[in-house]
């Protein structure tokens, strides 16, 4: 599943919306379920503005796993990522990936409109889940 909430706990509780106000929105919280599977997993989610240009990518890595290694390989980028220890319900790992909102270009130029994501796990090309939300400036 991919889900979008307006804030870490909401998402943490299951909160789905698709609508944010630009201005008073500090994040978005992306709430990413994937099959869960032993070892260190890195996502990608890759965010489209309205465009469809890409604005923004953000790289999470993650492990179900205790004793998961503390940072691993960045599959496109000379660095490590930490790797965050997440839980697994009902068979898939949940990762919570913030989309800043407040302080960026979106707030400063109000970029208003649809925004899409896709996540893509390891360097696999295929994305794995999609979704969109719609940041809205008041009428």
């Amino acid at each position: 599943y991919l889900r979008f909430a307006p804030d870490l706990e909401s998402a943490q509780q299951g909160v789905s919306q698709d609508r944010f106000p630009l201005q008073n929105q500090r994040d978005v919280v992306a709430a990413v379920g994937v099959l869960d599977a032993t070892g260190v997993r890195v996502l990608r989610l890759d965010l489209r503005a309205p465009s469809g240009v890409l604005y923004q990518t953000m790289w999470r890595a993650f492990s179900t796993d205790a004793d998961a290694p503390v940072t691993t390989a960045h599959p496109a980028a000379d660095e490590q990522l930490p790797v965050e220890r997440v839980t697994a319900a009902a068979g898939l790992a949940q990762v919570y990936v913030g989309i800043p909102i407040a302080g960026t270009n979106l707030t400063r130029y109000v970029l208003s409109g649809t925004y899409t994501a896709k996540v893509f796990l390891g360097t696999d090309p295929t994305a794995v889940l999609s979704g969109a939300f719609t940041l809205e400036v008041p009428q």
